[in-house]
Parts: C-alpha cells; structure tokens; sequence
C-alpha cells in the first residue's frame, strides 16, 4: 500500500503477569526485529503496554522512527491530578473484576473467566466472542509454556504490567522534546488505563501530537468494526505523514 515507507505494527505486546521485564529491554527487542526484517525506519504502532514501548522508541530510537501511534496506554509521566471520586470507583471495579479471573491451564476451563473479563475490558461496545475466543486460544497455543497462569491467578502476580505501568519512570522532559508524529488512541470508556491521566496528559507533553477519544470503546479491541475503523485512522494518519515528507523532500 506504500511505496516508500515501510510500515511494521507492534500490536498489544503481552508481559505475562510473573515475569519482571524492563521497557529499554522490550524497545531494545523492537529494534532488533526491524534490523532482522532489514527495515531501517517504520511507522510504529502499540497498544497498551505496546503504546508505552513505542513512546520509548520515539524518545530513545527517533533515528528508526517515522511516526509512533499508542492505543490505550499510559506514559512515562505522573499526572499532578489525583483521580476523581467516579475514575477511582471505576478503577477499583476494574481491579476486582480482573482478580476475579482464574485460568488453569485448561482453556475449555478458563474461556469464559477470560470472556467476562474482556466484555468489561470493552467498555459500552460488544465483543466479537469469535475474536475473543481466538485471542485466547493463543495466549494457550501459541506458546507451549503454559503454567504462568497458575501465577497469573495468583493476587500478587495477577497483571503484574498493570502494576508496573502504574509504576514507570517519570520522563516529563523527554515525552516534551519527542519530534515524531505522534498520535495517541484512547477509549472514552477505558477503566484500567484511565483517558484523562494517560492519553491527555500524554497529548498534552509531546509536542504536536494528535489525541483520538473513541466513544464506547473501553481498553480492548475485540470487535471487526472497531478495529476497522482503528485501522483507518491509522492509516490515515500515517498517510499524512507521509505527505508531509514527500513535500518537504522536494
């Protein structure tokens, strides 16, 4: 579809619940993809944690990136507003309601503790319970280690990458001196990642970017039309960017 940027997505990159992971590693492993695909520069694109990586490519790598898009994340700073009475009650639910998932190993056993979980996840929009049930199917097949979800059940290892984006290292100065094209996507109906202390603070810090709010959606993306029109204004967006360099080439 373009013929001179290459564009390579990084789609919800999964930190499984008992394994402490560094971001730098994980932007770092990004990195090391491109240069085995031999792309010297992309669009990047994450979600959720994903969207916390690109952020740190865009800060540490800006020499391999055209323009970052993080969906549903939060950022390397902390917001000086404390929730409000509404975030922190929707905020606590979302906790319980993750720790009330307990997969086995089985996934006949688990798919609709995950299921229930997801069309919380999903804010005021339907799950396609057909998309739901693959993506589930591959955090069991995908993959043969299987017992981390003995751990993942467990309250102190339960979405260990929840905690620790509520836990990142504040890098005001450097979201503020970011000059990708930056655009950030975030379900109006988002309570895990809240949208006021994440996507518009993170809109707010780097410089020129642009902010989506998705009405309806909440943090996943479990539905064709959803994702459809995701993918448009991607697309779109990065289009534009594209544009904007081909004019200042000539």
């Amino acid at each position: 579809m373009f013929t001179k940027f290459w564009v390579f997505l990084i789609v919800s990159i999964l930190i499984l619940g008992f394994l402490i992971i560094k971001y730098k590693f994980l932007a770092k492993i990004a990195i090391e993809i491109l240069d085995a695909y031999k792309i010297k520069k992309a669009h990047i694109v994450g979600h959720s944690m994903g969207g916390l990586i690109v952020q740190l490519m865009a800060m540490d790598y800006s020499d391999r990136v055209f323009s970052i898009t993080s969906v549903s994340a939060g950022t390397f700073a902390k917001s000086s507003e404390p929730m409000t009475d509404e975030e922190k009650k929707n905020f606590d639910k979302t906790w319980q309601v993750l720790l009330s998932n307990k997969p086995t190993k089985n996934y006949q056993q688990s798919v609709d503790g995950f299921l229930k979980v997801y069309k919380y996840l999903h804010g005021d929009m339907q799950v396609d319970e057909n998309i739901a049930k693959d993506y589930i199917k591959d955090l069991y097949y995908r993959s043969k280690h299987v017992n981390w979800f003995k751990k993942f059940s467990k309250e102190n290892a339960v979405h260990n990458h929840v905690k620790a984006q509520a836990n990142i290292s504040d890098r005001i100065l450097d979201l503020q001196n970011i000059d990708i094209p930056t655009l950030i996507i975030h379900g109006q109906k988002d309570n895990i990642v809240l949208p006021r202390l994440n996507a518009q603070l993170a809109a707010k810090l780097i410089p020129n970017s642009k902010l989506k709010i998705i009405p309806e959606m909440g943090h996943m993306i479990l539905n064709k039309k959803l994702f459809i029109q995701l993918s448009d204004i991607i697309l779109n967006f990065i289009k534009r960017v594209e544009n904007v360099e081909q004019c200042n080439s000539n």
